[in-house]
């Protein structure tokens, strides 16, 4: 059972879960970023990061420029993570659902623009539970306020995406160029929470 609210994980036995999330890899978003061409010269990490930006942060600079696991190839990449609930429809007591994203830290101006953003997991802020009466299945909704599943395999990936890195083709290099294919690494300098659709 849950270790949170005590609930079985599985109803009818094994059969169903009791609830369920979505999750979609990084280093697919990574590949597909490097495939455009205009994109290639914003996502290396050693373009000069303005005033108050936060390549220009010391932290970047411990976790990015002076790290010896990121800085072998300037195109190894840092991420910046966020989350927040969002209701899935006009009645805020329905069904909603917590997204979490990952974007690579580029200028700020793209690096916010949802295009080139990832939307790693999406969690459900519900779960069903069996009536003990009627013997049904019933929806009981829950604010989630744990993403333990979804932020496991988020740490799994990203441990693998430091220390491995992905294979990924760089567009904005010549067709014929040996360094176009390269082990692509990725770090996260931190999670931070978001407000959607302008909820304080």
């Amino acid at each position: 059972c849950c270790p949170v609210c005590f609930e079985p994980r599985w109803l009818d036995g094994v059969s169903i879960s009791a609830k369920t999330f979505w999750y979609l890899p990084i280093k697919y978003s990574i590949k597909d970023l490097w495939k455009r061409k205009d994109l290639g010269r914003y996502l290396a990490h050693d373009l000069f990061g303005r005033p108050g930006s936060i390549r220009a942060s010391r932290g970047y600079q411990e976790k990015v420029i002076n790290n010896p696991d990121i800085n072998g190839d300037h195109r190894n990449i840092a991420l910046v993570a966020t989350t927040d609930g969002i209701p899935c429809f006009k009645h805020k007591n329905a069904r909603g659902v917590v997204p979490c994203m990952l974007r690579t830290v580029m200028d700020e101006e793209l690096g916010l623009n949802l295009k080139n953003c990832h939307l790693f997991a999406l969690v459900p802020n519900y779960y069903w539970h069996i009536d003990p009466v009627t013997n049904k299945r019933v929806r009981v909704n829950r604010k989630t306020s744990f993403l333990t599943a979804a932020t496991t395999m988020l740490a799994d990936e990203l441990l693998h995406l430091y220390d491995t890195g992905t294979p990924v083709t760089d567009h904005s290099m010549p067709e014929d160029s040996p360094m176009r294919v390269f082990n692509c690494k990725a770090v996260l300098l931190y999670w931070y929470k978001v407000y959607f659709f302008g909820n304080k």
